[in-house]
């Protein structure tokens, strides 16, 4: 199953089973998103160019705060999160975004998953993935 920065994972085991999530802070903290195809294409486009030794920064292009992540996931899943706010952690950053200008430009490559894809493809599997422990606990979906 894909993982992202918001604990996606998390976050949509906890929708399906009917637990609570909590979210430090307002929920207004924002990170850059990379879906793992985009990942990939950016690995092999690194290493059919064999530019020896440079890094890459690969992030996708679009930001979204946690409480946006948390709307999409309710919204590709079908059930609403119960979320318990806390504290904000000592050291969150209110916005993290990666750079991919280098990557775009050397290798060619170009994020193409978009947000509200890639959380769609996440739920997609964190449903199968419920539809099968609970399958094998003879719990009916």
């Amino acid at each position: 199953m894909p993982v992202s920065p918001y604990g996606v994972t998390k976050l949509s085991r906890a929708l399906l089973a009917g637990t609570g999530m909590t979210v430090n802070g307002d929920g207004l903290q924002r990170r850059s998103n990379t879906f793992i195809d985009d990942a990939a294409r950016a690995a092999i486009a690194a290493a059919d160019r064999r530019l020896g030794g440079k890094t890459f920064n690969i992030a996708g292009l679009e930001s979204a705060s946690l409480l946006e992540a948390i709307a999409l996931m309710k919204e590709a899943i079908g059930v609403t999160p119960m979320l318990e706010y806390s504290p904000s952690q000592k050291g969150d950053e209110l916005e993290t975004r990666g750079n991919s200008a280098k990557a775009m430009r050397l290798l060619g490559w170009r994020p193409e998953t978009s947000l509200k894809e890639g959380l769609e493809v996440q739920a997609r599997a964190a449903l199968a993935e419920w539809d099968s422990l609970r399958s094998r606990e003879g719990v009916a979906s």
